[in-house]
């Protein structure tokens, strides 16, 4: 970036630039020559394959900032909605005259159902 352009950037995110080779190690070259082309003029932030393993490689190519999305790898996802079929509890409210104990009891069928759901997480 020529010198007399003028950015409201501040930071540059430099992802997947720290690559895995074969035989274990890892590469940094193409990090180290973006953090070496941007020259100080923005924070950097290098982020992807950062571990334990790789951070300090990272840290010796000058980049500024580091990310690691290690934390999110063994996390088990859970998509949890709280939607009701209304016009369903409506109609069994109506035949049943007992709406609120079956919404209660799909309620708390739901709720036990996420709580063991956790225990074995």
């Amino acid at each position: 970036m020529p010198s007399e352009l003028k950015s409201s950037l501040t930071w540059i995110m430099l992802d997947d630039m720290v690559v895995p080779l074969p035989n274990g190690d890892f590469d940094v070259s193409m990090l180290k020559e973006a953090v070496e082309w941007i020259n100080g003029r923005f924070e950097t932030e290098a982020s992807s394959n950062v571990t334990l393993e790789t951070v300090h490689k990272i840290r010796q190519t000058g980049v500024t900032n580091i990310s690691s999305d290690v934390p999110t790898h063994s996390v088990k996802a859970l998509d949890v909605s709280l939607k009701t079929d209304t016009e369903l509890g409506l109609q069994v409210g109506r035949e049943y005259k007992a709406s609120m104990i079956w919404f209660a009891l799909h309620f708390l069928s739901f709720f036990d159902e996420i709580s063991n759901f956790l225990k074995c997480s």
